[in-house]
C-alpha cells in the first residue's frame, strides 16, 4: 500500500505493536502511514477527565483510573482505552522513519466553567500542545 490511515482505533487494539508492525509490513517502501491516538499529556486527560469527572464528580470513588478513562474517553462500558506520550507513540513507530506528530484537538468543552470565557487563539495554542488528539505521519523506509 502506499498509504495507511486509521483514525479513532489503534488505541483500542491490545496489542498495538502487532498493528504498527503490519502496517509497516504492508507498506511499500517510501508509503507512509497517518495514525491517530489518544494523548496522554493532554488537559482533556488531566483536567477534564481526572480532576473534574474523577474528582469533582467523584467517579474516582466508584471507578478505577482505568475505567474512568475508558468510559470518559468515548462512553459508558467502552472497552479498554490507550493512551501515549509522544515518547511512547515514538517508541511504538521505531521501525519507520521520518516519523512526525502534531497534536491537535482541544475544546472550550475541556475546561468546565470557564471554557466558553477563554480567547481562540489561546486555545489554539493549547490544542497544538496539550490536546487530546496525538496524530502520527511516519514513513516506511
Amino acid at each position: 500500500f502506499d498509504f495507511v490511515y486509521s483514525c479513532g482505533v489503534l488505541f483500542l487494539v491490545p496489542e498495538i505493536q502487532r498493528a504498527l508492525d503490519e502496517i509497516h509490513r504492508v507498506l511499500r517502501p517510501g508509503g507512509e502511514a497517518l495514525v491517530m491516538l489518544y494523548h496522554k499529556t493532554s488537559l482533556h486527560y488531566y483536567l477534564k477527565t481526572l480532576a473534574f469527572t474523577g474528582v469533582v464528580w467523584g467517579d474516582l470513588l466508584y471507578l478505577s483510573r482505568q475505567r474512568l478513562v475508558d468510559w470518559s474517553a468515548d462512553g459508558l462500558n467502552y472497552p479498554v482505552i490507550r493512551l501515549y506520550s509522544r515518547r511512547q507513540a515514538r517508541r511504538l513507530f521505531h521501525r519507520f522513519h521520518d516519523v512526525d506528530m502534531a497534536v491537535r484537538t482541544l475544546t472550550a468543552a475541556e475546561f468546565p466553567v470557564i471554557g466558553h470565557r477563554l480567547p481562540t487563539d489561546f486555545l489554539e495554542f493549547l490544542s497544538r500542545t496539550l490536546g487530546f488528539f496525538l496524530f502520527v505521519r511516519a514513513r516506511k523506509g
